[in-house]
């Protein structure tokens, strides 16, 4: 008899909803997208009151970063890495590119500002850690 406080059928069950071949790194890059799809949700239930097309895009990122994280837990097969690595690189670019432009036209279009605006730091940070995760993920995966 094992001491085991989970039974084999509440394993069996767990393993069949996740997945019975779930790595620590999947687990890891999962919810880096999980934490930069929550903040994007912050986000945008703040820029939905002031502008209402960059609230939109935020919850596009959201959605985005939603997907990829589900889809990194229950079937990460060869697209899920080549999307993920081409939407947050794509995200970091686009991030540069908005900073750089914002940076020699200051055009009152470009440069909106959320309330909150040093949460862009932390989430390009996130957003650069799923990066390498995702791409460390499919060099290993192998």
């Amino acid at each position: 008899m094992s001491l085991d406080p989970q039974s084999n059928s509440e394993r069996s069950l767990f393993g069949s909803l996740v997945g019975e071949s779930v790595t620590r790194p999947q687990y890891l890059t999962a919810g880096l997208a999980f934490v930069v799809e929550l903040l994007y949700l912050w986000v945008a239930a703040e820029a939905l009151l002031f502008w209402p097309v960059h609230g939109a895009f935020f919850a596009a990122l959201a959605i985005g970063q939603g997907l990829l994280a589900v889809n990194l837990l229950f079937d990460p097969g060869r697209w899920t890495f080549r999307l993920g690595v081409l939407f947050n690189a794509g995200l970091l670019v686009f991030w540069v590119i908005a900073r750089v432009i914002e940076t020699i036209f200051p055009v009152w279009i470009i440069a909106v500002r959320t309330p909150v605006d040093s949460l862009e730091y932390i989430v390009m940070v996130l957003v650069l850690s799923l990066l390498l995760s995702l791409i460390w993920m499919r060099k290993n995966s192998n």
